[in-house]
C-alpha cells in the first residue's frame, strides 16, 4: 500500500493560506505561530521534494505546483469533516443528514421544528444548512452539493420535483419612525427618491424593478448593495435607508417594533416559496420517499408558524 507523504495538518496549511492569504492570519486560524507555520510547510515541500511557495520578504507566494494540491486539500478536509460529523449522527442513533439550502435569507426561527419533525418522522434523518448554498441553493442542487433547496422562483423542469411551501409577498420595509409608517400599502411615486439599500442591482423577474418601479418609471435612489438581508434589517432598524424583502424572515423584527412595513400596491406583490428536489436523486442513503416527505414536513412547518402568527 502507498503511503502518502502529506497528512492533514500539511493539508490543512494549504488551505489556510488560500483562504486567508497572509502568514500571520493563516497561522492564527490553524493556533500556529508563523514560525511553526513556516516550519511545517518546509517539512511538506520536503516530503514532496518540490517547492510549493516562493519566499519573498517574509511573504508567500504561490507556485503552480501549489494550485492543484488546493484543491485536493479542499476536497480532501470536506470529506473528513463530513465523514466525522457521519459518525457523530451514528453515535446520536440519526442515518443520515438531508442537506438544505435556504435562498438569500439566515432566518431559521423554523429550523427546530423542521428539525424535530424530521428525526420523529423520517426515521433518524438529520437536517443539514449548507450556508454556502444561499446565494444560489440551485446551483447547489444540480451539483449534488444539497439534497433540498427552498426557493421563491424554480425552474419549471421534469428533473426536478416542487412542492409549494409558503403563499409569501414582498413588502416595503423602513423604520417604524418612517414617514410612510402607518401605510397600509405603498406605490412607487410614495418611494420615489427614498434611500433604498438593495440585495442585488440586478433585476429579477416579477419583482419590484419589474412590476412596481419600471412601469410607473419612478425609482428610489439606490444608496447601497449589501448581500445580506439580515444586515439590511439592521441598516433600516438604525434609521439608515428602506428596503424591499420578503416577509416571512421579518416576523420577529416587526414583532419586535425594529422594522415596520407596507405593502406593495394596493394588491400587494406576492412570492410564493417552494421545496425543490431532483427528480432522481443520486444520494445512495436516502430512501427514495424521503424528500417528498422531507418538503412536505417543511410546508407544515411553515404553516404551523403562519397560524401562530
Amino acid at each position: 500500500m502507498v503511503v502518502p507523504k502529506l497528512e492533514i495538518k500539511h493539508l490543512e496549511l494549504v488551505k489556510a493560506l488560500k483562504d486567508y492569504g497572509r502568514v500571520s492570519d493563516a497561522a492564527d486560524s490553524l493556533g500556529l505561530t508563523p514560525s511553526a507555520l513556516s516550519h511545517r510547510l518546509k517539512e511538506a515541500e520536503r516530503r514532496l521534494g518540490i517547492d510549493l511557495y516562493q519566499r519573498a520578504h517574509k511573504r508567500l507566494k504561490p507556485l503552480p505546483t501549489v494550485d492543484h494540491l488546493s484543491l485536493v486539500a479542499e476536497s480532501v478536509i470536506e470529506t473528513m469533516d463530513r465523514a466525522e460529523a457521519d459518525l457523530l449522527r451514528m453515535k446520536a442513533g440519526l442515518s443520515y443528514s438531508l442537506r438544505l439550502g435556504v435562498e438569500t435569507y439566515s432566518s431559521y426561527f423554523w429550523l427546530p421544528a423542521f428539525v424535530a419533525e424530521c428525526r420523529e418522522k423520517l426515521n433518524g434523518v438529520d437536517i443539514e444548512i449548507v450556508a454556502s448554498a444561499t446565494s444560489d441553493p440551485m446551483r447547489a442542487l444540480r451539483n449534488d452539493e444539497v439534497d433540498l433547496a427552498f426557493v421563491s422562483q424554480p425552474p419549471v423542469s421534469s428533473t426536478f420535483s416542487l412542492s409549494k411551501i409558503l403563499e409569501d409577498e414582498l413588502l416595503f420595509v423602513m423604520p417604524p419612525n418612517h414617514s410612510l409608517a402607518g401605510k397600509e400599502f405603498v406605490e412607487a411615486e410614495d418611494i420615489e427618491g427614498e434611500s433604498f439599500i438593495t440585495f442585488t442591482r440586478v433585476p429579477q423577474p416579477g419583482r419590484e424593478y419589474e412590476t412596481l418601479f419600471r412601469p410607473a418609471n419612478r425609482f428610489p435612489k439606490w444608496t447601497a448593495t449589501v448581500e445580506s438581508p439580515e444586515a439590511i434589517v439592521e441598516l433600516i432598524s438604525a434609521g439608515m435607508g428602506t428596503s424591499i424583502l420578503a416577509a416571512w424572515p421579518l416576523r420577529k423584527d416587526i414583532e419586535a417594533n425594529r422594522v415596520t412595513t407596507a405593502k406593495l400596491g394596493n394588491g400587494g406583490l406576492k412570492l410564493d416559496w417552494w421545496a425543490v428536489h431532483k427528480t432522481e436523486h443520486s444520494g445512495e442513503k436516502l430512501h427514495p420517499e424521503t424528500l417528498p416527505r422531507a418538503a412536505a414536513l417543511l410546508g407544515e412547518v411553515f404553516q404551523k408558524f403562519r397560524k401562530m402568527a
